[in-house]
Order: C-alpha cells, then structure tokens, then sequence
C-alpha cells in the first residue's frame, strides 16, 4: 500500500517541506538528476519539483492549475471574461471548437497575458498547494534514494525505510514490505494508491537493447502495426504485461 499523499499533504506533509533538511536533500536530487538527464536547467530555489520534470508533464499540470485559477477568479469577480471568449452556454455542441479557434487566433493567449499579473500568484500558491508540484518524473533513481527517503523518514519515523530499485524504477518501502513511500508512482484513483506498480517496476528489469531495438524500428517504419500498438502501450505506461514479459524484461 502506498502511502496517501493527497490525503496528507496540507497537514502532515506540506508544513515540513521548508525545513532545511528536507531543503538540502531536495536540492541535492535535482542536481544530480539535472546532471544526469539532457537538460540544460539549473537549479533554482524558487522552482517546484515538477517544473524540471522531462516531457510534457510540467506544461500539463501547469495548465491544469492555471485553467483552474482563472475559472475561481471570474466566478469570484476578481478578473474580467474577454468579450471574445466562448460561452459555452449558447452552444455547448461547439464549445470545444470554438475555444480552439479562440485560442488558435491568438486572442486567448493575448487575454492570459493581460491578466497574468493577477492570476500568476494564485496559481503559484495553489501548485505549492498540491503533491503534483512535487512529482519530479523521470528522476526516480535520483529523488526518491534521497529526498523521498528523508521525507518518508520525517513524516512517519517510527517506520523503517528502505530503497528497493531495479533497472525500471527506484522506490521507498517499509522493511516488512507492507507500506511505500512514493510520490512519483502515487494515483489517487487506486486501491493501493499506486503501490503495486511500484513493487513490480522494481521486482522486474527492462533488457535496454532490446527496447532501443524496437525503438528504432519503430522510427523507421520497420514494425508491424500490431507491435507499434504494443509499444504504445509501454511508452504510454499502460502495461502489456504479455508483451513486456515476452520482450522486455529479463527475469
């Protein structure tokens, strides 16, 4: 069972985030991971963890808050609606359309930027709010060894913690296996919370060349439609397990 983050982090998580510890740890995992990515960021204070995260999460969750924030600050009469933006009330079957025409003509981003000075606050406040701030993904073998480690320590001391990683994934367990500590595997919508794929990301290993062989495949056009649909499956992170076992993974 993984541990319940979204239910803890206001009370039990957030209000030691700032202690020094924790600070000093957290700064250590990023520039390790910053040093052992393709990423030319560098570390800055004033950045959440998920901010240094590779590929789109960092925009999506970025986003996801922002559009937030701005639906509260209209319904509470702190900003303005552009006259130009959609009402989805006078045709709902072409709502959709009609924001992405809004957006694609420039006027929505315009409309962002003239208000950004008021929501900008609210959204950095509301993301700090929130465990995604600090899901660093891609930065497992990094993060969580160091400053998911200490944060486990400090939040439930009386339990033994451990790191358990393999070649897929790093993650934090109790000695007696019945509890994770782990942030980046954690989903709200699951019994365990996330807590069994993060045992078998680390009871299995990947075969590296075989992927980077299906990979380039892949790219060239060299894989049958019904192996490119498998693919998909892995990169998107939802698990063939057939496949994986047959290809992937060296038990």
């Amino acid at each position: 069972m993984n541990y319940d983050f979204k239910t803890n982090w206001k009370d039990k998580i957030k209000p030691i985030l700032k202690t020094s510890h924790l600070q000093k740890a957290l700064k250590q995992s990023i520039n390790n991971y910053l040093k052992n990515v393709d990423n030319i960021d560098k570390y800055d204070k004033n950045k959440l963890p998920f901010e240094y995260s590779t590929g789109d999460y960092n925009v999506l969750y970025y986003d996801e808050i922002k559009d937030n924030v701005i639906e509260d600050l209209l319904k509470w009469g702190i900003i303005k609606k552009d006259p130009n933006y959609p009402n989805k009330e006078d045709n709902e079957d072409e709502y959709d359309d009609d924001l992405n025409e809004y957006f694609d003509s420039g006027k929505g981003f315009e409309w962002e930027n003239s208000i950004e000075h008021i929501t900008e606050p609210y959204i950095r406040d509301r993301m700090e709010m929130n465990y995604k701030a600090y899901c660093l993904y891609g930065a497992c073998f990094w993060y969580n060894t160091n400053f998911g480690l200490k944060l486990a320590q400090m939040v439930m001391p009386s339990v033994k913690w451990i790191i358990k990683k393999s070649n897929i994934h790093a993650t934090i367990i109790s000695t007696d296996e019945k509890l994770l500590f782990d942030i980046l595997y954690y989903t709200e919508d699951e019994d365990d919370f996330g807590g069994r794929k993060a045992i078998n990301d680390t009871n299995n290993k990947i075969n590296w060349k075989e992927y980077d062989k299906i990979q380039y495949e892949l790219l060239n056009n060299k894989m049958s439609e019904t192996e490119n649909v498998e693919l998909q499956y892995i990169k998107e992170r939802k698990y063939n397990e057939a496949y994986i076992e047959k290809v992937y993974l060296n038990h």
